[in-house]
């Protein structure tokens, strides 16, 4: 179990800014708690806890959103799933083109489709 990393938590607040009907406030993300994340050598998933701070406005029953990428410490191309199922953001995933995920993250820029 972790906190969101910074990584996460603005591809997450990306989401909600395109999304302003779902999402009638603004969600702390620092404050959502343990998060279960998994390795997989090219990529992350971070599962979310079920609380109602993750809870949308309206209600949605499934979208996968795959429309931001990132630059990370300037040399590795990112990709971005967010998993919001049954009304609640549940999942964020990251991926690379097939590189490995870099270890650490010094900086990154993120880009909307």
């Amino acid at each position: 179990m972790s906190k969101l990393s910074e990584l996460e938590i603005r591809v997450l607040e990306v989401f909600c800014e395109s999304f302003p009907e779902y999402f009638g406030r603004k969600i702390e993300f620092h404050a959502v708690g343990s998060c279960e994340r998994s390795f997989s050598g090219q990529g992350f998933m971070t599962e979310l806890p079920n609380i109602s701070e993750l809870q949308t406005a309206s209600y949605i029953d499934r979208l996968v959103w795959d429309k931001a990428t990132a630059m990370i410490n300037d040399e590795t191309l990112v990709g971005f799933l967010v998993y919001l199922e049954d009304g609640k953001l549940t999942a964020v995933e990251g991926f690379t083109f097939g590189e490995d995920w870099p270890e650490e993250i010094g900086s990154f820029q993120i880009y909307i489709e």
